[in-house]
């Protein structure tokens, strides 16, 4: 598709630019506390926010981790009873299964259900670890980076991925999985 000559190209933002933002943002809200968090809890629960809202999403971790109090007990659970504990959160019988089947990858992979290794390895470490498991993308990757494990990371969805565009803060055509 031809560019017509009133269109702005693309221009990345300065550093300095992305610096004042950054300052902008703490003075509004603080900087943010640091508490160590278990990444595996971090990835289950990112993954039951998938096409969800935060309040649906809370209520079914906290279903979860109520009837299946470790990862062991859901990895050994049948996946229906999983469904039943996570259906406020929607597509619980898809989530249900892919939760068992990172869970088996994990303890084949691992012996144990203990991501705690994650803290102190590297985001590029972590990134490449996550993105073996169906179902676990991008921004999957991206939250679980920033919110668990405190490593730099930018989750990216569409939405975000919308407005930055409109802002021409990234290319409109680039896939937003590639802008993170």
């Amino acid at each position: 598709m031809p560019v017509s000559n009133n269109a702005t190209a693309f221009k990345p933002p300065t550093a300095r630019a992305i610096h004042k933002v950054n300052q902008l943002l703490i003075e509004h809200y603080g900087t943010r506390t640091v508490e160590t968090r278990d990444p595996l809890d971090g990835l289950i629960l990112i993954i039951l926010s998938q096409a969800t809202n935060d309040l649906n999403c809370d209520r079914a971790f906290r279903s979860l981790k109520e009837k299946f109090p470790t990862w062991d007990a859901v990895l050994a659970a049948p996946a229906q009873e999983i469904a039943d504990a996570i259906r406020f959160g929607g597509l619980a019988n898809q989530k249900a299964a892919r939760i068992q089947e990172i869970l088996r990858q994990i303890k084949a992979e691992r012996g144990t259900l203990d991501l705690s290794w994650m803290h102190g390895a590297t985001a590029q470490e972590c990134t490449a670890y996550l993105s073996k498991f169906h179902g676990v993308g991008p921004k999957t990757i991206a939250c679980v980076l920033v919110f668990f494990l405190n490593k730099p990371a930018f989750p990216v969805d569409t939405h975000v991925h919308r407005v930055t565009s409109r802002l021409k803060r990234v290319t409109p055509y680039l896939p937003y999985e590639t802008a993170i």
